[in-house]
């Protein structure tokens, strides 16, 4: 969906900055519990997050895990 190709966008301009490590930020109104424990996570840019996706909205993840998803990503440097 939108969220996926949003955070696919970003990740791919985020390679193509320099940037190498991203950052989960947790988003919406009522968030799963999985996403709100993984807000500020940083992991480098072609790594997974704890939940085991590779930015919000995932298409290889479970559907529990990108359904309806309002978190996004932001990357740093560092």
């Amino acid at each position: 969906g939108a969220t996926e190709f949003r955070s696919f966008g970003g990740h791919d301009a985020a390679s193509a900055s320099g940037l190498v490590q991203k950052v989960w930020r947790t988003g919406g109104k009522n968030p799963r519990a999985s996403h709100k424990a993984l807000n500020g996570e940083q992991v480098p840019l072609d790594d997974v997050f704890g939940n085991g996706l590779r930015w919000p909205g995932d298409s290889t993840g479970d559907t529990k895990e990108v359904a309806n998803c309002n978190c996004r990503l932001d990357y740093t440097r560092e």
